[in-house]
């Protein structure tokens, strides 16, 4: 029977002792003992952030994508354009909003969808989701509003809409907005209507007031 020699060098000794395998043992840079970057080595702002997300959601949030099923939830406490990642099927949640808020839908497009939950009740005050087009209109629990207004509520915690857009004319959408739960209503119905107006500026109209910049 044969018989095979094999020389086993130092670092691989050390390994194989399990006494001592530190990165010295290795041959590698001595910084990795405490897990340190050598001096030539830097890492993006990006990847920090993304290092720094405590959960799988915030990763998500972090590289902009979806994972199957899976909603992203974003917070959004104060007036916003909705963005188009928001719309993929996402969730937005008014969570710390204390004052007014408007949540700006985009032009409508195919595929757009979005679920607005509120996480935090705020008496006496409102959120607004209106489009952002002048034409386009709000099919509230599928009652057709007026072009350019959108919907609101005074938030109540677990108060819940679904907001889809839908084709409606030859290259047109509009927005359906279905109620999950709470009471929301045309913003014609509330004391302060946001809207586009003919000009193209967000405004807010008051009853009885001029019309001043949102």
């Amino acid at each position: 029977m044969a018989n095979w020699m094999f020389e086993i060098g130092d670092s691989a000794r050390g390994l194989l002792s399990l006494t001592d395998i530190s990165t010295n043992t290795l041959g590698l840079d001595a910084d990795l003992n405490t897990f340190s970057l050598p001096a030539n080595v830097t890492i993006s702002d990006f990847i920090k952030a993304l290092l720094d997300d405590a959960t799988a959601n915030d990763a998500r949030v972090t590289l902009g994508v979806t994972a199957g099923n899976i909603p992203i939830e974003f917070i959004e406490p104060i007036t916003c354009s909705l963005s188009a990642l928001e719309l993929e099927g996402n969730i937005v949640n008014n969570y710390g909003q204390t004052d007014n808020a408007i949540y700006w839908l985009p032009v409508a497009a195919s595929g757009n969808k979005v679920d607005i939950v509120c996480g935090s009740s705020v008496p006496l005050k409102y959120l607004y989701i209106v489009p952002i087009t002048s034409t386009e209109k709000v099919y509230l629990d599928g009652v057709e509003g007026t072009a350019g207004e959108g919907v609101a509520c005074v938030p109540v915690c677990g108060n819940r809409i679904e907001i889809v857009a839908f084709k409606t004319s030859s290259g047109a959408w509009d927005w359906l907005v279905v109620t999950e739960v709470g009471t929301w209503l045309p913003t014609t119905g509330f004391v302060n209507s946001y809207r586009y107006t003919t000009d193209g500026n967000k405004r807010v109209v008051s009853t009885g007031e001029n019309r001043i910049t949102a």
